[in-house]
């Protein structure tokens, strides 16, 4: 073997290795992705791109718990809408149906396990749903509570979820994610994900969405990690539901950009080296294959 061939083994074999520690993803696609990048790079990245497709996989989580509590929540049909408000609430709802029609195959795979009967608010107004499901990561725990305008539960004007997960390499999770009506229509949505390792040690994901009347989200976020470094994150979803996740490592000088259908579980990604412009590779992703990185 020559010695350029023995090095080019010895590079990637190097790599394999490095990323294999950093994540579950599959190591041959995360080689593809920053094959030409940097050491120090090379571990942003796998972390950058685990972490987004975590919380990728949580917010799926409870956009999936959202539409199947449903059943329950609310006492009538919609009537036609007249304020603002309704006719956010109206628009939202029939979002949420076109997103469990897209999504059939894997609700229905969620279904049976995401069983759980609703408390009522003595008012009407608030309905409080605690569902469990498993997953191969560990079993996870969501509790949803739905505020509507009035006793009909016709108009929602808030909705908040809470969700708790024990990894299975013993870190825990705990998500919280909120969605708030104002009064011109506009939808206000919070997510925030503290992930603890068994040294205490904490990390943090963070972001603000703001959403449009046809369901077209921006927003921007950080990942602050256990070292305590922060990475920068950009949102924007289409009408259609497609999301693109924009995260940025300044000191790293890398960018990985995630594009996925809010309904599917793949994503597409594609990584740049800031310094030089040059994108490094790209790859197609399962986000259920993701694990939060220890970085």
């Amino acid at each position: 073997m020559s010695k350029k061939s023995l090095l080019s083994a010895t590079l990637v074999l190097s790599l394999a290795a490095t990323l294999n520690a950093c994540a579950g993803l599959p190591t041959g696609a995360l080689s593809g992705l920053t094959s030409n990048l940097s050491p120090q790079q090379q571990a942003a990245v796998t972390a950058m791109v685990n972490d987004t497709l975590v919380a990728s996989q949580f917010n799926q989580d409870m956009s999936d718990a959202d539409v199947l509590s449903e059943s329950g929540m609310t006492t009538q049909a919609l009537s036609v809408a007249v304020s603002t408000q309704a006719v956010a609430s109206a628009k939202h709802k029939e979002r949420m149906e076109r997103f469990m029609k897209r999504s059939k195959q894997r609700l229905d795979h969620k279904r049976q396990a995401m069983k759980g009967q609703p408390i009522i608010s003595e008012d009407g107004t608030t309905v409080t749903k605690t569902m469990e499901f498993d997953h191969k990561n560990g079993s996870k725990k969501q509790t949803i509570v739905k505020i509507y305008s009035d006793d009909t539960r016709e108009n929602l004007i808030e909705a908040n979820f809470h969700l708790e997960q024990q990894h299975k390499n013993g870190m825990s999770f705990v998500i919280d994610r909120s969605r708030v009506l104002g009064e011109d229509g506009t939808w206000t949505l919070s997510y925030k994900a503290t992930f603890t390792r068994k040294d205490e040690k904490i990390k943090t994901v963070v972001w603000n969405r703001t959403e449009a009347a046809d369901g077209s989200q921006t927003g921007t976020g950080t990942i602050t990690r256990f070292n305590g470094t922060v990475v920068q994150i950009t949102f924007e979803k289409s009408a259609e539901g497609v999301v693109v996740t924009r995260t940025v490592d300044g000191e790293a000088k890398v960018e990985a950009v995630v594009t996925q259908d809010e309904s599917a579980v793949e994503a597409e990604v594609e990584v740049k080296d800031t310094a030089s412009g040059e994108n490094t590779g790209s790859a197609t992703l399962n986000t259920d294959d993701a694990e939060p990185s220890e970085l």
